[in-house]
């Protein structure tokens, strides 16, 4: 990565970064739910149609660090920045509050967000997350190094 690129990721600010949510519908028995997503990716679901606008309103980027603090379940933390099953590189904890995600809706471990910084370091991989997880579970993503 040149210097002019390391300049602009350092000096933006990640925050104001707006991803296009998209809305959809679908029916689980008696309801009719909306599922907010990104690219594809669960973000949340709501189940009174009058209170989507409301559900987009609220979705935001959060700091990583705050949202790391959040899940208590993980720590002791560990972010990595994927794509695919790529490891494409560690976030030191030293580091997270240079991040803003958008968490993706998903109450399994390990926990996936998005992350427009971790996407312009890498602009040539396709679907960049980061995943957080514990770390006595990184070897149970069976990520594969980085040109590998």
């Amino acid at each position: 990565m040149d210097a002019a690129n390391r300049k602009h990721i350092k000096d933006t600010n990640w925050l104001a970064h707006r991803w296009p949510v998209q809305v959809s519908k679908r029916a689980w028995g008696n309801l009719d739910l909306r599922e907010l997503k990104v690219e594809g990716y669960g973000i949340r679901t709501v189940s009174d149609p009058a209170k989507v606008q409301e559900a987009l309103a609220e979705i935001a980027p959060i700091c990583l660090a705050r949202w790391i603090a959040d899940t208590s379940e993980l720590h002791p933390a560990v972010a990595l920045i994927v794509s695919g099953k790529v490891r494409l590189g560690r976030i030191p904890p030293d580091r997270w509050c240079g991040y803003d995600v958008l968490p993706l809706a998903r109450f399994d471990t390990p926990r996936c967000a998005l992350s427009a910084r971790a996407r312009a370091m890498f602009p040539e991989m396709p679907e960049v997350l980061i995943v957080v997880t514990a770390r006595h579970l990184v070897r149970r993503l069976g990520l594969q190094p980085h040109g590998a």
